[in-house]
């Protein structure tokens, strides 16, 4: 990915569909993914998506700033800079949050870093 693209807002909402396609394939669909604003009240400023387990219901921001975008690899410092990586382009680091977020619906239990861990491996496919 360009070096200026990582500077740039990502318009996630532009990835709607893409974002169906992975979902269905985890029994979940169209309604249950909602794009929002932002999320008020939140403790960590630097949310980009969020789940309702018991509705099943994917809450994501319309747009992700670089600052955002920082925050939330900057959480996965426990994973290698190879796996880091393969979520520089803008849809893939989309559809490792969106992974996250699903596997939180799936598997209740689960803490972020086995999420993420998840994520990361579905992203292959």
């Amino acid at each position: 990915m360009a070096e200026e693209a990582k500077d740039a807002s990502i318009d996630v909402s532009a990835y709607a569909d893409d974002m169906i396609k992975v979902i269905e394939r985890y029994e979940l669909g169209a309604g249950n993914l909602i794009f929002v604003d932002g999320f008020p009240n939140e403790a960590n400023p630097f949310r980009i998506g969020k789940v309702s387990k018991l509705e099943k219901k994917l809450y994501f921001k319309r747009n992700i700033t670089p600052e955002e975008r920082a925050a939330a690899r900057k959480a996965l410092y426990r994973f290698e800079e190879k796996d880091l990586r393969k979520i520089d382009d803008d849809w893939s680091f989309v559809k490792h949050v969106l992974l996250h977020q699903i596997v939180h619906i799936l598997a209740r239990n689960k803490d972020c870093y086995d999420c993420d861990k998840w994520a990361f491996y579905e992203l292959k496919f």
